[in-house]
């Protein structure tokens, strides 16, 4: 799922994909710089506390995507060139491999010639696909096959939302589920069109969104197709593949699929925007655990286990470390709260220093408003980035850490 709140790209190309970017130790990668000898990242939690493990649940390791639109929507001729490039892409293998997610193929596009509903829900989406598959408008393979990935984009005139009660692209710009009922299974995705407008200092002209929104649900699609399941009357869990579901990990504060913690990192690959993804692989290797690595890592930390314990009314004080893999890197930290789908309750926070570089130290402080319940759990982000203006955000390699506020 994707949080619309903290989305946000890089600008640069990958020139080589990978799982490169600046380890621990000073070596570089794709897109880094070396850091001279001798230096030294500043001691700081190992990411590792983010690896997504693998569940019981099956994954799509070879996707037919089905790339479904309504006549007149206005992106057709590019989400369709999109659809065939990226199954076959060397991102998707990149990025997907460690997670048993191969090349795919494109099954082709389909045009609806229906006019698209003002607002649909994740059972929805699952149930209207399955009848369209059933009278033999979209494809399907003759013995069921459960490779097919349908990617349905929705004109801006539609509101799509997981649940008629969420916020939609303020909850989640987009998703992916798995249907099941009568002996028909399949995967899908929903694709709004309207979320870029809502967040214009991001940078992102409608299509570029709307392709880096498809990327991240597609890769989450095959890598963790049943977490999310529909008969297309209710919303249940499956078993999940690839997906943390420690809800006390502070790391599932992002939604816990491989495409969750690195939402807010974009690049330009065949000229497409797609999102970088998270590597396990990386992140074991102290590199970048955003693949492909754009430039030399670095970001702000708690120095303990980014759980910290609030009672309602009172407030309390975390240490940070800034850390770099080379020099003179210099940043901006800003504290991400929001009513993210993944809180309870939205926290108060102010850091300190208002930048911060290799070794630098700060404090949060974190707030939990009286009244809150007891038991609740809010998130606050650290958002590192070199860019001083939020307008820039969307093209600064931006990194995010999660702290988990728990109210007792």
């Amino acid at each position: 799922m994707v949080f619309a709140t903290l989305l946000g790209c890089s600008s640069a190309t990958s020139s080589a994909l990978g799982n490169s970017g600046q380890s621990v130790d000073g070596g570089a990668g794709d897109g880094a710089v070396d850091a001279p000898p001798g230096f030294q990242m500043a001691p700081h939690p190992s990411v590792t506390g983010g690896l997504v493990p693998k569940g019981s649940g099956p994954i799509l390791a070879h996707m037919k995507l089905v790339t479904v639109t309504f006549a007149g929507y206005e992106h057709e001729a590019d989400v369709q060139a999109f659809g065939s490039w990226l199954p076959g892409s060397t991102w998707l293998t990149t990025v997907g491999g460690e997670y048993g997610v191969g090349a795919g193929t494109s099954a082709g596009s389909v045009v609806l010639q229906e006019t698209a509903p003002s607002t649909v829900t994740l059972p929805d989406v699952g149930a209207f696909v399955a009848a369209r598959v059933m009278n033999g408008t979209l494809p399907a393979s003759l013995a069921n096959d459960a490779d097919y990935l349908y990617v349905v984009y929705y004109p801006a005139t539609t509101a799509v939302h997981i649940v008629a009660s969420d916020a939609g692209c303020l909850a989640a710009g987009g998703f992916h589920a798995s249907y099941a009922r009568n002996g028909l299974y399949f995967t899908y995705a929903a694709i709004p069109d309207d979320c870029a407008s809502l967040f214009p200092g991001l940078g992102l002209d409608p299509l570029s969104f709307v392709e880096f929104d498809a990327s991240h649900e597609i890769v989450e699609a095959a890598s963790d197709p049943y977490t999310v399941a529909t008969d297309g009357t209710n919303v249940v869990s499956g078993p999940s593949a690839w997906r943390i579901t420690d809800t006390s990990n502070p790391w599932s504060a992002f939604g816990g699929e491989i495409g969750d913690a690195c939402t807010s990192r974009c690049v330009r690959e065949s000229g497409f925007t797609v999102q970088r993804i998270w590597s396990n692989q990386a992140a074991s290797q102290g590199q970048d655990p955003c693949v492909p690595a754009v430039a030399p890592y670095f970001g702000t930390s708690p120095t303990g286990s980014g759980v910290v314990t609030v009672s309602a009314g009172s407030s309390a004080q975390v240490p940070l470390v800034g850390w770099s893999a080379a020099p003179g890197i210099t940043w901006k930290l800003l504290p991400d709260t929001g009513p993210y789908i993944t809180s309870q309750f939205v926290p108060g926070a102010q850091s300190q220093p208002a930048s911060l570089s290799n070794g630098t130290t700060g404090t949060l402080t974190v707030s939990a408003v009286a009244g809150t319940p007891s038991g609740s759990r809010g998130i606050v982000f650290l958002s590192s980035s070199p860019s001083p203006t939020p307008a820039a955000l969307a093209y600064a390699n931006r990194t995010l850490w999660p702290v988990m506020v728990e109210v007792p």
